[in-house]
């Protein structure tokens, strides 16, 4: 495995630790603040909603979302494309990158059942559209943040960390 593949490869892994440990961050507040003045039924009921609610999100849209996100930022960035344009460039390949692969999750993998988990059900065209958009902005605040922080760990070389002009790796 060459060093540009290990690199890649931890960026996704820390992008999937993040986008995991924000989520459930957020469900744990969700609970909190919902089930604060419930009774105990309404509580239980509650817990197991947002249960159901956060594995069918996390392992059918956020993580295969920022694994396919990774791909397609690879596939942007192919011969440094991205990297030749700074670092605007490469937040538009990450952006660019999020978006359609929020965009093939909410089309094709959420709505589906499997592996015992629901399909999504929207509740009209608009609210896809919505769904794409929050997991777009999840996968591509990840993606900065761990990009940022293996920049800031030293696990690219000095001329392609944050900072120096350019994102690169």
């Amino acid at each position: 495995m060459s060093g540009a593949t290990r690199r890649t490869a931890a960026w996704g892994l820390l992008a999937a630790l993040l986008v995991s440990f924000g989520f459930a961050a957020w469900l744990l507040a969700t609970g909190l603040v919902l089930g604060a003045d419930a009774d105990p039924d309404r509580a239980q009921r509650l817990h197991t909603a947002l249960t159901v609610y956060g594995l069918v999100v996390l392992t059918k849209g956020l993580l295969p979302a920022v694994g396919l996100a990774v791909v397609l930022f690879a596939l942007l960035d192919r011969g440094g494309l991205a990297r030749r344009h700074g670092r605007r460039g490469v937040v538009v390949a990450i952006a660019a990158a999020s978006a359609l692969a929020s965009a093939v999750v909410v089309g094709l993998l959420l709505p589906s059942s499997f592996a015992g988990l629901p399909a999504a059900r929207y509740r009209g065209p608009g609210h896809g559209v919505q769904s794409a958009a929050e997991l777009a902005l999840a996968v591509a605040l990840a993606l900065g943040i761990a990009r940022a922080l293996l920049g800031r760990l030293g696990t690219r070389p000095a001329s392609e960390r944050l900072g120096s002009g350019s994102v690169g790796g």
